[in-house]
Formats: structure tokens, sequence, C-alpha cells
């Protein structure tokens, strides 16, 4: 995967999301409830959940919140990103489970149908597509049968021309954010999001990947700007 951005000035005012995304809290509300309501009539004592790219852990935050069976695994490359995740999460360090590692490297020291849920918010489309590729191989196999995939992403839309609007209306919000606080921090978000824009992934290319690997159910259940949430249930075959 490309260099971790957030081992360096991003990583220090990673709030800046919510200006940026003003639906931030929605699209992770949306994630966290998707996976609650998935298992809302389960009877099982612990949910088992890897979290790729948790990052300062505001999405762990949400899963946690959500069900109180949940058990999240942490997983990130970036020390900086894990230690403000352990600070934040300090009430719930019994479920947590914080992994510094690469995200591929970890998914294959772990055993086959071992965990109920992988999610991903804002990870995905960082990863590079062969990355991706490998990885989406490993997320098949370390879930249970019947297990959960579900992402919030940056999923660009088919239309090119719509999806050139919505970018534009995301550089200008970061610009607007440099104008009235902190125009170095700003700038690189901008430079990320058009770095962004080279290893680009669609809504249809992952449900296209998600369905060649053996997911069924596959649904997006949110959208708004650039992002989306997709689910879908490993096959139990």
């Amino acid at each position: 995967m490309r260099e971790n951005d957030f081992d360096q000035v991003l990583a220090d005012e990673y709030k800046l999301l919510h200006f940026a995304y003003p639906h931030h809290d929605e699209l992770q509300k949306t994630v966290a409830e998707t996976i609650a309501e998935y298992f809302s009539d389960s009877k099982q004592e612990e949910i088992k959940v890897i979290e790729g790219g948790a990052g300062s852990g505001v999405t762990t935050s949400f899963l946690l919140k959500a069900d109180p069976r949940i058990k999240v695994f942490a997983v990130d490359s970036a020390t900086k990103m894990l230690e403000q995740a352990k600070q934040s999460l300090l009430e719930y360090s019994s479920r947590v489970v914080f992994e510094l590692d690469d995200l591929l490297s970890y998914l294959q020291k772990q055993e086959d149908s071992s965990f109920d849920v992988f999610v991903a918010v804002w990870t995905i489309h960082n990863l590079q597509p062969e990355y991706r590729k490998d990885l989406f191989s490993e997320i098949h196999r370390i879930l249970k049968p019947n297990g959960f995939f579900v992402s919030g992403d940056k999923y660009s839309v088919d239309d090119e021309a719509s999806h050139k609007s919505q970018l534009e209306t995301q550089l200008n919000r970061f610009k607007e954010f440099g104008l009235t606080s902190n125009a170095m921090l700003a700038d690189d978000w901008i430079k990320h999001n058009l770095e962004d824009e080279k290893i680009r992934i669609t809504e249809k290319e992952q449900v296209g990947m998600l369905q060649a690997i053996g997911f069924s159910n596959i649904e997006v259940v949110y959208r708004k700007d650039m992002e989306a949430v997709i689910k879908a249930i490993k096959k139990n075959d």
C-alpha cells in the first residue's frame, strides 16, 4: 500500500474529516448500526470483528457502542494512530485488541473462518489495486460462513461528470478550511485526495469484486457525495 500519510502531520488533526465530510458521523453510525442489525437475532455471546485501518479509533468507538457483544481487533500500520486510539478507547480496553501491522499481513496470519465481521471505513480506497485483490481473498477466507463484510468508503460513481463534480465539491471544502484555519494541513489533504484519484475504486468495481470471490446479498445501504456503505455476506457453502 502507499506510504502511510497518517503517520505524518495528517494524524495530528484527523478531526478535519468532520469539516471536510459533513456526513462523517452519519456514515460511521450507518456502518455500526448495519453490523448491529445483522446480529440482532443472534444468540452468540461475542462478535469478533476485524477493523482494517482503525486509525485513531473513531470507527472503533461507534462499533463498540452499537452492540456490547462486539470485540474489535483494530489493525493499523501507523503507530501514532494506534496510540491515539488506545487513549481514546480506555473505557473499552477489555473489548479491543490493538494490532500494529500491515492489514494484509495480519489477515494472512489468521485462521480460516475465525471472524464474524470484517469492517473498514475510509481504508480500502487508499490501497493499491493489486493489494486490494489479495486483501479481499484473505477477508473471504478468515470470515466464518455467513460472516459479514461492511465497508464505508470513498467509492466513485460510474458517471465521470458526476464524479468530477463531487471531487470538486470535496476539494473546495478543504480549501475553505485552509482559508479559515490551517492552510498547510488543508493543502496536505488536497494532495492526498488527488493521489486517491490515481487508484480510485468505483462502487461497481467493489460490488463486482465481492461477487467474484463468493459474497452474496451485496447491497449499497448508504450513499452521500463521494462516500458509500456496502455490505455483503459470505456464502454458507
